[in-house]
């Protein structure tokens, strides 16, 4: 009886010592807890933020004279998308990689600034102010393109140096004083 015992005195420790690590893990520390949802630092959805302006300091000086030279059947819009105003000349369903291939061109891309007939928000014509910045190789590139882009669409665009002050006459003539288009 004396080995029974002893046999079942080994058993029962040799099992609490496996219960022990079972529900501790291997470890001999104790457990630690799991973490909240709400305690787990995560990387935050969307991180944006606001943009102060809309325009440049020098873009903003230019809108201003431009919508004082603008007559009141037009408006002045800025930063309006190529795409919104150009559309490619082949059909999506035509030729779905030649059409995603130019739309992809001008989707990016947007004019500095639209004028448009205020009655019906009719294109008129696009105004680019170009700055400094335009003699940046990849710039003068993209001017180029949106030049011919334009020119194949027959599309009305102007192209204005930066001035200390602008004629608000003759930016009225510039706006008025369109080349007849084809339609």
């Amino acid at each position: 009886m004396g080995i029974t015992v002893l046999v079942i005195i080994i058993v029962v420790i040799v099992g609490l010592i496996a219960f022990s690590a079972f529900t501790t893990g291997s470890s001999s520390q104790a457990p630690v807890p799991e973490k909240t949802q709400e305690e787990t630092p995560t990387e935050p959805e969307y991180q944006y933020k606001k943009i102060d302006s809309l325009v440049t300091t020098t873009e903003l000086k230019f809108y201003k004279a431009l919508v004082q030279a603008t007559p009141s059947e037009y408006v002045v819009c800025p930063k309006v998308r190529i795409a919104d105003v150009l559309d490619v000349g082949v059909t999506r369903k035509g030729n779905r990689k030649l059409w995603h291939r130019h739309f992809s061109k001008i989707s990016q891309k947007h004019f500095d600034f639209v004028i448009c007939n205020v009655s019906d928000m009719s294109f008129v014509c696009a105004v680019e102010l170009n700055d400094a910045s335009h003699n940046r190789k990849d710039r003068v590139e993209r001017d180029e393109f949106v030049r011919m882009a334009c020119e194949s669409a027959d599309v009305t665009l102007h192209e204005v140096l930066p001035k200390q002050n602008y004629d608000i006459e003759e930016l009225t003539s510039m706006i008025v004083n369109q080349p007849k288009k084809n339609d």
